[in-house]
């Protein structure tokens, strides 16, 4: 395994687990407005809470190089 792979694979798990909790509530995308996070959390959150697993997945299967 290369430095690019290791790389690519952690931000994709980052990058999933940070959408699944800015999707669920628990982190706040604007952290200013709270009201802004709120909109855009009844907007988006449905999506990002099955995206973000999805792509932690996608990291994982990434590192162990599936892909």
């Amino acid at each position: 395994m290369d430095a690019y792979n290791l790389i690519s694979g952690l931000v994709l798990i980052e990058g999933g687990t940070f959408a699944f909790l800015a999707g669920t509530g628990r982190v706040e995308i604007i952290s200013n407005d709270p009201s802004k996070s709120k909109a855009w959390r009844e907007k988006q959150g449905r999506f990002m809470k099955w995206t973000g697993p999805a792509i932690v997945v996608f990291g994982v299967a990434h590192l162990l190089g599936i892909f």
